[in-house]
């Protein structure tokens, strides 16, 4: 019986992955980093190839998945971690990279990124 060693690795992540999501005792390492003009989300994914990762912007969410083809099947879509997108943030300039097994995520801020205050009478 031939064992594909990559199908296994690839296979042992998944389960890490599936023991992170259900409350297990593994977790993804993963970085929020506030800058000057963006935050900066740091995700390391040894075994994961940039092929296999998925970014997606969904309202207010940024979604990191894991899609894994098994034999030749249609992909295995698997939801790796979820962000909500701070209000500070312009979501059409997010865009990520992959470099040395981690995936970084940049939401660059909105041009107004002091923000607004103002204090609101109460009327009586």
């Amino acid at each position: 019986m031939n064992i594909d060693s990559n199908l296994t690795t690839k296979l042992a992540n998944i389960a890490n992955i599936s023991n992170t999501v259900g409350g297990g005792m593994v977790e993804t390492n993963t970085s929020l980093t506030k800058n000057e003009d963006h935050y900066l989300i740091s995700i390391k994914v040894p075994g994961i190839t940039d092929d296999e990762l998925q970014v997606e912007i969904n309202n207010d969410l940024v979604l990191v998945f894991l899609n894994i083809e098994i034999d030749g099947n249609e992909p295995f879509n698997y939801l790796m971690k979820y962000f909500k997108i701070p209000f500070e943030v312009d979501s059409e300039q997010i865009w990520a990279d992959y470099e040395d097994h981690y995936l970084n995520i940049v939401m660059p801020f909105k041009e107004l990124t002091d923000g607004y205050f103002r204090t609101v009478k109460i009327n009586s």
